[in-house]
């Protein structure tokens, strides 16, 4: 009986599911019996269903990663074009500063040479009034001799009367020494009166001048503080932008962590999705093994229902047999206590007989004791009467002791007597008790052996039952989870857990959407950039044409305006050679501005041609309004030369007038003057012209620079990029990898298109600007040399009529002189066309003063232009310039002139009009 259970257990087991592994290690849904053709076929089902699976997962995989870097390529763009921005704004910062800089410079410039200028009038004014002075001194000291003259007595008026009448002569000299005396003094008073009149329209002058001076630097702070307001909100302006370019990056960042984060929800809920259809796979197998267990199991409850029978009958066999233990082991642990309670009894008795022996043997011993110490005190008695009575003292108390311990042992022996009586009797019992126990102890093993016997069987059938039992209950709890049952804690979890899926997949929703929207709009910018390209290479091509045409004239115009400025550095030598100069820049000015209009022309068509680069073109005209400003600062500075050259023409006006009186210049001088003064303002012109270019040159150098720099950090960029990429390349599958790596191929193919059109985009956007910085260029130069040519016509117009102003004060004063020499030449008493010898001295004086200024003003000239042929021409002349230390021989020369009479005066006048006549040729 036992073994039909085993065996029943045995085919349960062997019968459970269906579902075996194969040798590859991968569960298979086929019968034992499949052929190995079918196991195959299933293994290449199998295979072919696991490489589709993968296939689809790179392939999703590939998709996602092909948008994140879709993604990450339009933030690096824009990445690239917010730092462009931001370094045009710094650029522009710096210009500015530089801009600032560079008027502070030029107004501390400014005004040093204007502080320079006030001390040259200021120490000019103080040697004309010293100058003044000495001769008012001289004028009161000729007077004070007059009126000392006057005041001699009568004798000796008498006496130089009678000498007077016998030297006429020398009294008529007097006489018309003192008219000339009273002459001078009244030109002295004239000249001081009309010294003061100009040092006092010279002081108003100067607080006008004082007072737009103020106004005008009034203006300006006023223009400064606007303009750094302006500056600082162009900085707060950067800071706002910078922080907005923060926000944007961080945004950036948070939408590539919510892409990745996507791609990482994603490939889970795809592995969700796998792992859902696998156990949906294993239920349906599960399922098909319930059905068969079902069977399976009904089959196990009628062997079950035969067994339990079985058991049943063995149960109330296994019932009987323990009653009768049960009735042998009661009985047998009755006759153990009533043995084990008189063994207790006779282990109490035996321990009091041994304490009351113990006790004994105390008394015993301390009777000796006592005894020996009753007598070591008997020894050491002094007298034998207290020993007597110490020793019958003694005595009663030990009798009494010994009588009480004799009756303790009377009784002891007594109890010791009953108690051996008794404990006979308990051995005899005990014995009988022994053998009976013996007796049931044999039976005892009989019912132990038989109770194992039953236990064994039982133990079998409860192994039997038990493991039915629990395959039952495995088997039910399978299907009713394949069912879709579960715990209320599962249940709750799995609430929980769908909830939270749930709430996940609407925001991969939202983000998904919010991702095809971007990239939809991506796409579209993809498509509206690859029309502008397309666009932009139909307008390169045309533009290429015209920029080739451009070239050409603005090669001729380069070789047009180098000969006129070397035509114009060679002509500008005289007056009349400077008219044909001048008629010869009005025609160059008119053809080169039908030149400038027909490229004005052609710029206003590239304009209109150019509408959709309009941001491009702002960045070149904020580098056009600082040239602007650059203008304007430069015509303020000519202004400013016009109104110092006003200033040294007022001068002049003064040194002609001085000049005049003194003797009258000539046309020729005036107009070495005015050589020399156009001479100077074309070496000027030509050093801002050179130091402009210089500037451009060292501005174009620097953004080509910067332009590398960038082009470098583009490339490097790139090459992470590219880097990256490859990192992110997977082969898992031969026929996926092919595929990816001939999309990367093309990708970088159109990558690399993309970077030649950029390239040959720059080039065609460089050449643009260098022909457009080359237009403006001219237009400048073209601009500057009109604007020359126009300021020299005025200065021409005002020169011509200064000298016209100049001739007739020169030819007011010219008859005024004749009249005053007639004058002269009557008191005197000499010829209407002799002259005296005050003439001739003051004549000499004027001359050699004249020759001199001329000279130093020649040397000046020849030493700022030494190629000017100055020095060459003065020593063809036969003339030498003049040195500082040349002033000194005028009074004696004078005085010799004086006192040598009238022929060397004329001998010595007749070189100095061949010097300054020489000169003026």
């Amino acid at each position: 009986m036992a073994a039909e259970p085993v065996r029943a257990s045995y085919s349960l087991h062997c019968s459970m599911p269906c579902l075996r592994a194969t040798d590859d290690g991968v569960d298979s849904f086929l019968p034992p019996f499949a052929n190995a053709e079918n196991k195959a076929l299933d293994r290449q089902i199998k295979s072919l269903e696991r490489e589709l699976e993968s296939g689809g997962l790179d392939l999703e995989e590939s998709g996602d990663r092909i948008k994140i870097m879709g993604e990450h390529l339009k933030n690096v763009r824009n990445e690239i074009q917010y730092t462009q921005s931001r370094l045009e704004a710094k650029k522009k910062e710096l210009s500015t500063e530089e801009h600032l800089k560079a008027m502070l410079q030029r107004e501390c410039g400014r005004l040093r040479s204007d502080i320079e200028k006030l001390e040259v009038e200021r120490d000019q004014a103080a040697d004309r009034a010293a100058r003044v002075q000495v001769q008012i001194e001289a004028g009161n000291e000729r007077m004070e001799q007059f009126k000392m003259k006057m005041n001699w007595n009568q004798e000796e008026l008498e006496s130089w009367a009678l000498a007077s009448r016998q030297k006429e002569e020398d009294v008529e000299a007097l006489a018309r020494y003192g008219r000339t005396d009273d002459g001078r003094m009244k030109d002295l008073a004239i000249a001081l009166e009309k010294v003061a009149r100009e040092a006092t329209k010279a002081q108003q002058d100067l607080e006008d001048e004082v007072t737009e001076t103020q106004a005008a630097q009034i203006q300006l702070d006023k223009t400064a503080e606007d303009f750094k307001a302006l500056h600082m909100e162009r900085l707060e302006l950067v800071r706002q932008w910078e922080e907005a370019l923060e926000e944007v990056k961080r945004r950036d960042e948070a939408i590539q962590a919510a892409s990745e984060k996507f791609a990482a929800r994603k490939a889970a809920l795809r592995e969700v999705r796998a792992r859902l259809a696998e156990q949906e796979r294993f239920l349906e197998a599960e399922r098909a093994n319930n059905r068969e267990l079902e069977q399976q199991v009904a089959v196990a409850d009628r062997e079950v229902a035969g067994q339990r029978e079985g058991y049943a009958r063995e149960q109330a066999r296994a019932a009987e047999a323990a009653d009768a233990l049960a009735i042998a082991t009661n009985t047998l642990s009755r006759i153990r206590g009533d043995l084990q309670k008189q063994r207790a009894n006779n282990d109490n008795i035996r321990d009091d007989l041994s304490r009351k022996e113990r006790r004994l043997e105390r008394v015993r011993e301390k009777y000796a004791a006592e005894a020996d110490r009753l007598e070591g005190e008997l020894a050491q008695l002094d007298s034998l009467e207290k020993k007597a009575a110490q020793l019958e003292e003694m005595s009663v108390v030990e009798a009494g002791k010994l009588k009480s311990a004799m009756k303790e042992a009377a009784q002891l022996k007594e109890t010791v007597f009953r108690r051996s009586e008794v404990l006979f009797d308990l051995r005899r019992k005990e014995r009988e008790l022994v053998a009976e126990i013996s007796g049931g102890q044999g039976q005892l093993k009989n019912m132990d052996a038989k109770i194992r016997g039953l236990e064994a069987q039982v133990v079998k059938q409860e192994e039997l039952i038990y493991n039915a039992d629990f395959q039952i209950q495995v088997i039910e709890r399978k299907v009713a989870r394949a069912q879709g049952e579960r715990t209320d804690e599962e249940k709750r979890a799995l609430n929980a857990r769908i909830e939270e899926l749930t709430q996940e997949l609407e925001g991969v929703n939202a983000e998904h959407s919010m991702l095809l929207s971007q990239v939809k709009r991506a796409e579209e910018d993809l498509y509206r950039a690859k029309r502008r390209h397309m666009g932009l290479r139909e307008e390169s091509d045309r533009l290429e044409n015209t920029v080739a045409a451009l070239n050409l004239e603005v090669d001729e115009t380069t070789r047009g305006v180098k000969a006129a400025v070397r035509d114009k550095e060679e002509r500008m030598v005289g007056h009349d050679v400077m008219r044909l100069e001048a008629k010869r820049l009005a025609e160059l000015l008119s053809s080169r501005a039908d030149e400038v209009f027909s490229l004005e022309n052609k710029r206003a068509q590239m304009q209109l041609s150019l509408e959709e680069r309009r941001q491009e073109v702002d960045v070149h005209m904020e580098a056009l309004k600082a040239e602007l400003r650059l203008s304007s600062e430069d015509n303020h500075r000519l202004v400013l030369e016009l109104k110092e050259r006003e200033q040294a023409l007022t001068r002049l006006e003064a040194k002609f007038g001085v000049l005049s009186r003194k003797g009258k210049p000539t046309d020729e001088e005036g107009e070495q003057v005015s050589q020399a003064y156009f001479v100077i303002k074309a070496a000027q012109e030509r050093e801002e012209l050179q130091r402009e270019g210089d500037e451009l040159d060292a501005k174009i150098q620097k953004a080509e620079k910067e332009v590398r720099a960038l082009e470098t950090t583009l490339e490097r960029l790139n090459g992470t990029n590219n880097n990256f990429r490859a990192s992110l390349r997977t082969a898992e599958a031969e026929q996926v990898a092919a595929e990816q790596s001939e999309l990367r191929e093309r990708l970088d193919r159109a990558y690399d298109r993309v970077k030649i059109k950029r390239g040959a985009e720059k080039e065609l956007r460089r050449d643009m600007a260098q022909v457009q910085e080359h237009l403006e260029q001219l237009t400048r130069e073209e601009q500057r040399t009109s604007d020359a040519i126009t300021q020299m016509g005025r200065q021409k117009v005002e020169t011509d009529a200064l000298i016209r102003d100049q001739e007739e004060k020169s030819a007011r004063a010219q008859r005024r002189l004749e009249a005053l020499r007639r004058d002269l030449r009557a008191r005197a008493g000499t010829g209407a066309e002799e002259a005296t010898p005050q003439e001739m001295d003051v004549e000499l004086a004027d001359m050699r003063d004249l020759n001199r200024a001329v000279l130093q003003e020649l040397r000046s000239l020849a030493q700022a232009n030494p190629g000017a042929g100055i020095s060459e021409q003065l020593e063809v002349a036969g003339l030498r310039a003049a040195g500082p230390g040349s002033r000194g021989g005028r009074p004696a020369s004078s005085t010799s002139a004086a006192t040598r009479g009238t022929t060397p005066g004329q001998s010595s006048r007749g070189p100095s009009r061949a010097a300054v006549v020489n000169i003026g040729m």
